[in-house]
């Protein structure tokens, strides 16, 4: 499970998921907490990396504000085989482990995806420039930022500035 310190996703993974799936310690799997409280981390493409070095299988544990930038990371990233919802409830979390664990490729997701774009203008924000700023870097009109901020929001299910707030801070 990942990252370590999420010690409440590491007991409810343990104890909703795992115990249903005996053979899930030792199939390859990391359990990825893909929360808000790390989205800092996630607009970044190091964890990722990191993560797929180790050639085991990704699956990423999404709450709701997380559920488009999870899908994105989806769609961009192999590695990744599976998202679980945070509305999916323990049978459908429990049937898609099942899945993975027979060699089954999930390939759906559900709801909105970030687009390249949205991803690239949400790390410009959470990185602290203002919108006349990604303008500038992005040669882009500043209606058009506006435009895709409000766009993020809606998939993100939340005001980007809140996001960032609830989020940790990232350590290298």
């Amino acid at each position: 499970m990942w990252p370590e310190e999420s010690s409440y996703f590491n007991r409810g993974v343990v104890e909703g998921i795992l115990t249903k799936n005996h053979n899930a310690r030792l199939s390859g799997y990391i359990f990825v907490d893909f929360s808000v409280s790390f989205l800092r981390l996630f607009l970044e493409k190091d964890w990722i990396d990191y993560l797929a070095s180790t050639d085991m299988g990704i699956v990423l544990v999404s709450d709701r504000n997380m559920q488009s930038l999870a899908n994105y990371w989806r769609k961009h990233n192999s590695a990744i085989s599976a998202v679980i919802y945070n509305d999916d409830g323990l049978d459908v979390a429990n049937e898609k482990i099942r899945q993975l664990f027979i060699g089954r490729y999930l390939s759906f997701t559900r709801g909105n995806t970030l687009t390249q774009m949205e991803f690239t203008i949400m790390g410009y924000m959470v990185s602290g420039y203002n919108p006349y700023q990604i303008a500038e870097v992005l040669d882009m009109d500043i209606r058009s930022i506006y435009a895709y901020k409000q766009r993020i929001e809606k998939r993100m299910a939340g005001k980007i500035n809140e996001l960032f707030i609830r989020s940790h801070s990232v350590q290298h």
